[in-house]
This record gives structure tokens, C-alpha cells and sequence, in this order.
């Protein structure tokens, strides 16, 4: 087999890939963001002021914070969780200064199916959703990444 037919066939592969991405990563977004919903929920039922918003490939967790002496209102941070298929990944920004932006990597195993990784290891839904709102509401108990 020439050089020719190997990057052939490479290409082949990429676009079978990217193809199962495409077709995938929408639903992958979704079931994450309905795991986030479902925890803000009872975030909010446990007392935290919270919420969410945003529609499409970018939706929005947020949290009020409360006043400080002077001010007239309450201030409120946002995590902004968003598709980017392009990049094939959730990339994961907040508006707190000391938070570094990151993505969670939308990867194909070898049967096909369409999951999160981050730092190259396989993630559920529920462990990603899980350190997301960790990070954002609690990054002062955050000690380590959660054990699920």
C-alpha cells in the first residue's frame, strides 16, 4: 500500500469521525445540560440562590452573591457552558477572575458512541455536570476533582 492510499484511507476515517460527532455531540450537550438543570434544581432547593438561562449551544448557570456593606444589590457570578463543535468540545467559562476557561473533549470510543473526556479519560454526564457546579459553587471547599 502506497503513502497515497494510507492518507486515503486516514481521510476517510476523519470524516467518519467528524461525521459521528456532528450527529452525536447535540445530544451529548443536552443530556449534560438537563444533568446541570437537575442539580442547580436542588441546589436551589438546598437554599443557594441560583438558576439558569441561555438557549441553543450556549446556556448559562448563575448564582447571586450576596451584597456587600454599601452596596444596593446583590452581584451574581455565571458559568457559561457552551458547544463548540467546531472544536469538538463543552467549553466551560466563568466570570470569576481567578477561574481558568476549559474544554471537555467530545470523543468517539471504538463502537461508535459519543462521550465527554477531560485530561484524556472517559467522563459521565454525571461526573462532568458534577465538577462543573463544583468549581463554580464551592471553589472554596474545591479540594480535588469528585469520586464517582
Amino acid at each position: 500500500m502506497s503513502w497515497i492510499e494510507d492518507r486515503l484511507g486516514q481521510r476517510k476515517r476523519l470524516k467518519e469521525h467528524r461525521q459521528i460527532i456532528a450527529e452525536g455531540a447535540e445530544s451529548l450537550f443536552e443530556s449534560l445540560w438537563q444533568e446541570i438543570v437537575g442539580n442547580v434544581k436542588e441546589a436551589a432547593e438546598k437554599g443557594l440562590q441560583v438558576g439558569t438561562n441561555g438557549a441553543g449551544y450556549e446556556r448559562i448557570v448563575w448564582e447571586s452573591m450576596t451584597p456587600r456593606p454599601g452596596q444596593r444589590s446583590a452581584n451574581r457570578k455565571e458559568v457559561k457552558i457552551t458547544l463548540r463543535k467546531e472544536r469538538e468540545a463543552v467549553s466551560i467559562s466563568e466570570t470569576t477572575p481567578l477561574s481558568e476557561p476549559y474544554d471537555f473533549q467530545i470523543t468517539v470510543d471504538d463502537n461508535g458512541v459519543v462521550s465527554l473526556a477531560f485530561n484524556g479519560a472517559k467522563w459521565s454526564i454525571q461526573k462532568a455536570a458534577q465538577f462543573i457546579l463544583d468549581r463554580f459553587l464551592f471553589p472554596d471547599v474545591q479540594i480535588h476533582e469528585p469520586k464517582l
